[in-house]
């Protein structure tokens, strides 16, 4: 069993509550987080991509361990669908119509042209990851001179035709998931020529540098939406936001040498960061935190006290459900986690 690293698991687990803070709606939390919760997670899985494993068996295990949960976590919305579509008093079978055209064409967000194409919302990233490592892993024993031009062809094509039209099973978005993961599978194969030990001054320098290069990306934030390949101002937000993982990394680090509690709590979260997102997806597609609130006040809010009802509201119903269900046997079995603890579910 590979021995799970806990800044790794803390970067992640703030990721993944930025991908839930990312979904509130409010501009000046989307300018900060938008800049690196997905890019980490795309950086990573290339970084830690399994090169000794054969192709196909590495297919079937990514299918297993992002496909399949996919359409668990789809079945579950389209079933519960119906009930809270009752309670809300919306047609049903227009509501079932619109979640199983969701969940076979995989879209993130909701189009118009050429034709209707309802979202799934955010496990559109379950997709992309596929598609992105697969690709990574099927260029691997490739020559550098024809990976590079390979990614970011695949990466120019697939931004170039989101514009014109949105593909099923979010294609266009693993090409722009690859070309994250390539950069963190050249660092990978970079570090055996990186010294040990750097001096001090050099490592603040970068670090400077790097913070500076990510704060300029947020300051003059406009857009930078991998759910539609929209990259923003281009070469120099990629840069950005390569940036921003690096300074979350070295966050997580710095948790984890200063915190004990943080690094439990946040590596717990990033190690069952999947099953985190399915909660947070079930929530975001099927609640309605408004008429929750009017239930349970009878009072108008101001925009304030939504923003907040919201965020307790969310970590109430994703911890409550992550801490009773991270045991089951079936969810571990469906997200493909190590059964260390069926004994004690």
């Amino acid at each position: 069993m590979n021995k799970r690293i806990q800044s790794i698991d803390i970067a992640r687990g703030i990721a993944m509550i930025s991908i839930m803070l990312g979904h509130l709606g409010a501009e000046k939390i989307n300018r900060i987080v938008f800049t690196y919760h997905l890019p980490i997670f795309y950086v990573l899985s290339g970084y830690f991509i399994n090169e000794k494993m054969d192709r196909w068996t590495f297919i079937k295990k990514k299918f297993q361990h992002l496909i399949i949960p996919y359409f668990v976590i789809c079945l579950m919305i389209v079933v519960f669908s119906i009930p809270i579509s009752k309670i809300q008093g919306m047609p049903v079978s227009e509501q079932l119509s619109r979640w199983i055209l969701a969940s076979l064409y995989a879209a993130g967000d909701d189009y118009m042209f050429p034709f209707a194409i309802p979202k799934i919302g955010a496990i559109w990233f379950l997709w992309a990851t596929f598609w992105g490592e697969v690709c990574l892993k099927m260029i691997a024993g490739w020559k550098k001179w024809v990976q590079i031009p390979f990614v970011l062809g695949i990466f120019s094509v697939c931004c170039y035709t989101s514009k014109i039209i949105w593909l099923p099973l979010s294609i266009q978005a693993g090409g722009c998931a690859l070309l994250y993961m390539y950069i963190g599978y050249l660092i990978k194969q970079c570090m055996p020529y990186i010294p040990k030990k750097i001096p001090f001054v050099y490592k603040a320098l970068f670090t400077f540098i790097a913070f500076g290069i990510w704060i300029a990306m947020i300051r003059h934030f406009t857009s930078f939406w991998l759910v539609h390949c929209d990259i923003g101002h281009g070469w120099p937000d990629i840069l950005g936001s390569l940036c921003g993982c690096y300074i979350l990394l070295l966050v997580s680090m710095g948790i984890e040498k200063t915190s004990k509690s943080l690094t439990t709590f946040l590596s717990w979260t990033g190690k069952y960061s999947l099953l985190f997102l399915a909660l947070h997806i079930f929530e975001l597609n099927l609640f309605s935190w408004s008429r929750i609130w009017f239930h349970v006040f009878h009072t108008d809010l101001t925009d304030i006290q939504y923003l907040w009802f919201r965020i307790f509201g969310k970590a109430i119903w994703i911890y409550g459900m992550l801490f009773f269900l991270y045991r089951r046997k079936w969810v571990r079995r469906v997200f493909c986690y190590q059964p260390t603890d069926w004994k004690k579910s």
